[in-house]
């Protein structure tokens, strides 16, 4: 009496095979399917992202024009202003000349405010809460963990 494998040595039926081959087939034919699947989803996504960038990239430069001329515009105005005044204290009897020392002072107060702003602002670039999150801690960097 032979055994067949797969045949217990009680005598039982086999175990019945876990793996068939159409099953086998079947599932390298789903794997191939979702492989193409996956491949057409990160090709339309990649698609969106190229198409949404030049969108962006369109958008930014017109933005970055229009602020230019918006810019110049307010210059001009500023001048406008800066010259309006200069006539006016030019009326009130001060000379000419201070009149222009006292705009161009009021100027340079105006910029140095601005600047201290700025500099102020300066401190959110550069994702400074995403470094300190990827930087290790001062102990572990040292290789001792704190308690």
């Amino acid at each position: 009496m032979s055994m067949d494998s797969r045949e217990t040595v009680t005598g039982q039926d086999p175990l019945p095979d876990p793996c068939p081959a159409e099953d086998t087939e079947s599932l390298f034919k789903d794997a191939g399917a979702l492989s193409h699947e996956l491949r057409a989803l990160v090709h339309d996504q990649l698609e969106i992202v190229v198409l949404e960038t030049r969108l962006v990239a369109r958008t930014l430069t017109r933005m970055i024009a229009l602020a230019v001329g918006m810019g110049l515009l307010l210059v001009t105005a500023w001048l406008g202003f800066v010259g309006a005044a200069v006539m006016t204290l030019t009326a009130y009897g001060m000379g000419a000349a201070a009149a222009m020392v006292v705009a161009a002072t009021f100027n340079l107060i105006a910029a140095l405010l601005l600047y201290l702003f700025l500099r102020h602002q300066s401190g959110s670039l550069g994702w400074p809460v995403t470094l300190r999150t990827l930087r290790p801690a001062p102990d572990e960097a040292q290789g001792r963990v704190s308690p």
